[in-house]
């Protein structure tokens, strides 16, 4: 999902006037470490644009799994979508 790579590059900002270049393998913690208050602010936001449900998260396989910008995109693709979207 696209949407997430562009969240996340939104997040972490500029480096000389360059958008930080996103990866699929980097790390919430040990790289950006990114509070993880940041991380759900994200996962809201990518959710919402996308019209993926966020209720019963604790649901879906990726649940506490999410370490890297990979993980995200494959919690927000288990996680149901809304039926008005």
């Amino acid at each position: 999902m696209r949407e997430v790579y562009n969240s996340v590059q939104e997040w972490a900002g500029k480096y000389d006037g360059i958008a930080f270049p996103v990866q699929s393998s980097d790390s919430f913690e040990s790289l950006y470490k990114m509070d993880p208050d940041d991380l759900d602010d994200i996962y809201i936001e990518v959710a919402e644009k996308l019209g993926i449900s966020i209720k019963e998260a604790e649901k879906n396989p990726y649940f506490e799994q999410v370490k890297t910008v990979k993980d995200l995109v494959l919690f927000l693709n288990n996680q149901p979508k809304l039926k008005n979207a």
